[in-house]
C-alpha cells in the first residue's frame, strides 16, 4: 500500500524530471545506474533552491581549431574520466577565451579540467617520443599542475558556492 503524501509524490516526481533533464544535458541515454549517486546525494542536502552556476572562462588557447572540452568532476574516482564527469561541455572557438556555463550544480566540491580539441576527437591526444606529453592544450582549476601526469583531483578542487563561481582556467601546451 503506498503512503506518500501529495508532497512526497510531487517530490519523488520533481528529483525523477529533474534526473531525465541531467540525463539529457549529458547525453546520457545508458540508464539509471549511470546517473552520479554524490550529484543526486547533493541535491536531496541542499534541495533544487539551492543550485549554483559554474561560469568557466578558458584563456590562453593558441588558435581557433576544434572545440574546448569543459568537463566538470564531484569525486577524485570519477577525475579526468570524460564518460563519468559530472557535467560535460563542448564550446566553439572563437578568439583566444572561451565561456562556459553550467547551470542548476549544487553547492558543494567540484573540479574542472579543460582539453583545447584541436582535432575534434573528444580527447587529449599524447606524444610518447622523444619525452611523453600532451599535443594538445590543456588546463585545470585553481591553475593545478603536475611534475609527471595530470594535476590531481586534490590539487583542483574548489568549493562552489550559490549562486554563483567564475572560474578562470588558462591553457597549457
Amino acid at each position: 500500500q503506498n503512503n506518500m503524501t501529495n508532497e512526497d509524490t510531487w517530490a519523488s516526481n520533481a528529483i525523477v524530471e529533474f534526473v531525465n533533464v541531467q540525463k539529457i544535458a549529458r547525453k546520457d541515454y545508458r540508464g539509471d545506474s549511470a546517473i552520479n549517486q554524490s550529484f543526486l546525494k547533493k541535491v536531496l542536502e541542499h534541495g533544487f533552491n539551492a543550485a549554483s552556476n559554474l561560469e568557466v572562462e578558458v584563456t590562453d588557447l593558441r588558435n581557433q581549431a576544434g572545440k574546448v572540452l569543459v568537463a566538470v568532476y564531484d569525486s577524485a574516482d570519477t577525475w579526468l574520466k570524460a564518460p563519468k564527469a559530472l557535467r560535460l561541455e563542448r564550446a566553439d572557438i572563437k578568439g583566444a577565451t572561451v565561456q562556459v556555463v553550467f547551470t542548476g550544480l549544487p553547492p558543494g566540491t567540484y573540479a574542472v579540467s579543460v582539453i583545447h580539441d584541436e582535432n575534434v576527437n573528444d580527447k587529449m591526444d599524447m606524444r610518447w617520443f622523444p619525452i611523453p606529453g600532451p599535443i594538445e592544450g590543456a588546463g585545470a582549476s585553481n591553475d593545478a599542475k603536475a611534475l609527471v601526469g595530470p594535476p590531481s583531483f586534490e590539487d583542483s578542487k574548489f568549493q562552489l558556492q550559490a549562486p554563483v563561481t567564475h572560474l578562470k582556467i588558462k591553457t597549457r601546451y
